[in-house]
């Protein structure tokens, strides 16, 4: 359920997310990736993604006011740094922001930041997305990698899950000694959470998943502002895929979130703990900050995020949300990574 305290009255602009007057009436956005998952790698898959696109024009009737970014001081961990000893402890400078990784897991420390979509810095938002509100999270940890073909195997040796479904596309998909590297695909969520529990971690929320990808400065992407390239990101811009299939996970080092986290833009949508809601970000007081929200108490079906190897340029921004598939279905296109 979503936490919330109230530091202030309606309408007031706190620390960077102002009250949003866009249109609460918005039809409910319950998919987003159109993309046509056809595989030309190893298989004639002919399989569709099941979500759709029914984004509404930003610049219409949404009048959502911008929610600007948080200052973010150099040298604090998933901010700016020149060289390492300009990082505080425990980070280090990687790619021009402090980091800190330990044991394949990277830390995002406790604080807020503001989660959804705002027009007035991004032209792509879907009514789903608004409006752009205040989340405090505790510091946590997430996977830098997405969970690989390898890592799955493990716990499939273990007897904890399942092997990963070779229907809806996904016939060829998994070969843990081919495809090692690759991110494991068509597991469904409760495989995904049961792999996540074995190793005494969690499927991100959405929150979390969000914050690891953006940091406090509300980026677009993971890897900042600019329109992604084929030699960012396995994507499809315009709708034509650079490769058509998965990458080994961290092919691409320059798709690195502020917290040093790869690859949570394209190569294969994330799954997340959080029930869809097309209007979950909807509060009674603009004012409101969430705390820890862990989203809505039931739904038909869990959130995706990040965008994947099918995916056009608006599906891989930091706040695109994926809300058409069930937990029990499965693609090729969809995989994991877990915090603690």
């Amino acid at each position: 359920m979503w936490k919330t305290i109230i530091l202030a009255a309606p309408g007031l602009w706190l620390f960077g997310c102002p009250e949003q007057d866009h249109h609460s009436g918005a039809p409910a956005n319950t998919s987003t990736d159109t993309s046509t998952d056809t595989s030309t790698d190893t298989s004639t898959d002919t399989s569709t993604d099941t979500s759709t696109d029914t984004s509404t024009d930003p610049g219409s009737d949404s009048g959502s006011l911008p929610c600007d970014p948080l200052a973010c001081e150099p040298g604090t961990i998933g901010c700016t740094c020149h060289q390492a000893d300009t990082c505080e402890s425990p980070g280090t400078c990687s790619f021009g922001r402090c980091v800190s990784v330990q044991d394949g897991m990277a830390l995002v420390p406790e604080g807020e930041f503001c989660m959804g979509c705002n027009d007035a810095v991004d032209d792509a938002c879907i009514s789903h997305e608004y409006p752009s509100h205040r989340v405090l999270l505790s510091t946590f940890e997430i996977d830098v990698l997405e969970v690989t073909q390898v890592d799955y195997a493990a716990c499939i040796a273990a007897g904890v899950c399942n092997v990963p479904d070779d229907t809806m596309g996904c016939y060829d998909r998994w070969d843990p000694e081919l495809l090692s590297e690759h991110p494991v695909v068509c597991i469904p969520f409760d495989d995904a959470n049961a792999y996540c529990n074995w190793l005494d971690k969690d499927l991100p929320t959405e929150a979390q998943w969000e914050k690891a990808a953006r940091g406090i400065e509300a980026l677009r992407f993971p890897f900042g502002n600019d329109t992604p390239t084929c030699d960012m990101t396995n994507f499809a811009p315009n709708d034509e895929p650079c490769i058509d299939a998965t990458q080994p996970v961290g092919s691409y080092p320059q798709n690195a979130s502020p917290y040093g986290v790869l690859d949570m833009a394209g190569n294969v949508w994330e799954r997340t703990l959080d029930w869809y809601q097309p209007d979950g970000y909807e509060r009674s007081e603009p004012s409101e900050i969430d705390i820890d929200p862990k989203g809505p108490l039931e739904g038909t079906s869990r959130v995706l995020r990040g965008g994947g190897f099918t995916s056009p340029e608006t599906f891989v921004r930091a706040s695109s949300r994926d809300g058409a598939r069930a937990p029990w279905i499965t693609a090729r296109n969809v995989g994991l990574r877990c915090v603690r």
